[in-house]
Order: structure tokens, then sequence, then C-alpha cells
């Protein structure tokens, strides 16, 4: 089936016959932003459908070669997210070269005949179509020609400043997880697979799950974090107060960047277990220390950290 196909209202759906509201977008991280345009959505649509398009993947990967995007959350916890916002349907759109190519008005045609649009809730910025053609002013004049009505949400700021998910990528680029925090809305968390390491930390009486994210989602700076560990060691499931960092462990000579957790009071085996961790405090920078027992020295004040922040 072609991507563009999967702009159809499912069975379930009992309203479409009375139209649709719908909002567009990426909706990486599904920040505060979203959350007010989505909440938008769900006021002004009363009897009509209510329903998100979201591209599984960043429309600038295909119409940029150079384009590394790195994603604040995976397409299917995204996905799981906007789900839980209430809203009647969420539509995955695979963004590729066909959609790439559509006109403003060829896109707003489909929305028409497929999803029966009636309302079109944007945000800052938005544009659609060919060459982002089809702007606010632009979609405007679509609307009288198709019947639909354009509704522009006023931007959501913190600080003065304008909420995105880059600003949230920027905040975690340096560190700054408290910042980000505020700008999701919630923790930022980070999810993998715990793999089997050099055993480092083991030795030194620190026994850590290295983590194994997707290679396309975010990882915070280099150094040491407060975080809870949410896992399922087949036991049970668990929250416990963990001790992250993230870096190249300079102490030791490595240069590979590596995220290792330390599980505050557990001792089971997590090998092969799926780990996510959500860091609510940056401790300290990534130090190399002039010995293994300075590391060691530090690693028992880290702990000590950990525990006063997460028990807070």
């Amino acid at each position: 089936m072609r991507p563009i196909e999967s702009l159809r209202i499912t069975e379930s759906c009992n309203k479409s016959n009375l139209g649709s509201a719908i909002t567009i977008g990426v909706f990486d991280g599904l920040h505060r932003g979203h959350i007010q345009l989505i909440n938008t959505l769900k006021d002004v649509s009363k009897d009509m459908l209510s329903v998100v398009v979201t591209f599984s993947k960043h429309p600038l990967s295909i119409l940029d070669s150079n384009f590394a995007p790195k994603y604040l959350c995976s397409v299917d916890d995204r996905l799981f997210m906007l789900n839980e916002t209430g809203v009647d349907q969420v539509i995955p759109l695979n963004f590729d070269e066909e959609i790439a190519s559509l006109s403003a008005e060829t896109f707003v045609q489909l929305l028409c005949n497929y999803l029966k649009l009636k309302l079109l809730i944007v945000g800052p910025g938005f544009a659609l179509g060919r060459k982002r053609e089809g702007d606010v002013p632009a979609l405007k004049v679509l609307g009288e020609k198709y019947g639909f009505t354009v509704i522009d949400v006023n931007p959501l700021t913190e600080s003065s400043s304008l909420i995105t998910s880059t600003s949230i990528r920027e905040a975690l680029k340096h560190g700054s997880v408290v910042k980000a925090a505020k700008l999701l809305g919630r923790n930022f968390t980070l999810k993998g697979q715990v793999v089997k390491g050099e055993g480092i930390g083991h030795t030194l009486g620190f026994p850590t799950a290295n983590i194994l994210s997707e290679n396309n989602i975010v990882i915070p700076g280099n150094g040491i974090y407060a975080t809870w560990s949410h896992f399922n060691d087949g036991t049970s499931i668990h929250k416990l107060k963990s001790a992250t960092s993230i870096g190249v462990r300079p102490t030791f000579g490595k240069q590979d960047r590596t995220v290792e957790s330390y599980v505050l009071d557990y001792e089971g085996d997590l090998y092969g277990k799926s780990m996510t961790l959500e860091f609510v405090e940056r401790i300290r920078d990534e130090i190399q220390y002039d010995s293994v027992n300075q590391l060691t020295d530090q690693m028992k004040l880290d702990v000590r950290d950990t525990r006063k922040i997460l028990d807070n």
C-alpha cells in the first residue's frame, strides 16, 4: 500500500459523517506545545471526528539527504502517547517522495476527500505541500475554496522561548534534563536493552546495566545523572533509584560513548532485559580522575547524591 493511502477513517469511528477536525505534524516527544494543540483540536471538534496525522519519519529526512534526525522518542512511543490523548483517531503517515511532491492544494483535496476535513488546527510555523507552499494564509484561501476552516493556535512559551522539539533536543544535548522536563511536561526517558559491557563497574563495586538504545534517539550530554530505572526482571515490575553515567569513561582511557546505570539496592541479572531510564537531575560533569580510587570515592558520593535527589 502506498503511504498516502493511509489517509483513511477507520470503520470504528462512527462520527465520520459529520466531518473531521485535523491536526498534522511529526509531534516528536509530544511536548507541552503539542498537547496544547491537541487539546484545542479536541475542544473545537465537538461532534466531529478529532484526527491527528503524524509523520512516522521527519519530512526533512526525505527532503534533505544530509539530515540525520535524532528523535526524542520512538515512533511506537509517540503513537502510544498520541492515542492516550483521547483523540478519535491517530493516523501514522510514512512521509515519502510522493507525499513530498504533492502541492498544498492536492494534499488538502486528499484530506477533504478521504478524511472529510472541516477544521484544520495548526501550530506556529505550520506549512504543508511541496516546498512548504501551504502556509497559514495560503491554507485559509484553500479553506474558502474547499469548505474548511483553519484555526491557528498561539505558540506556547517557557521563559519567553518557544517550546519546540528542537529546543528540547538542545537542552538534552547540554545535559539540561530539568529544563527538558519543563518543556516536555514530564521527565525525559531513554529506552534500551541491557547488554554486556566490559564489567568495569562490577570490579569497582558498582555493577552497572549497560543500555543500548535505538541509534536515532537523543542521548543526554555526557555526565552523571540521578535517574529512575524502570524494568521487568521477569519476576516483577520495578521502579528503582539509579545513578546513570553517560560518556566515554576517560579514567580508563576509553573512547566509545556508553550509557551505564547503577541500580541502587538491586542485585538481579538484567542482561537482555528492556530498561527505561527516567532522567531527573544532572549531578555533575564526566571527569577524568588520576586514580581508580579517586573515581570510586566519587561514585560513592554520586550514589549519595542520587538518593538525596530522588528521595525529595
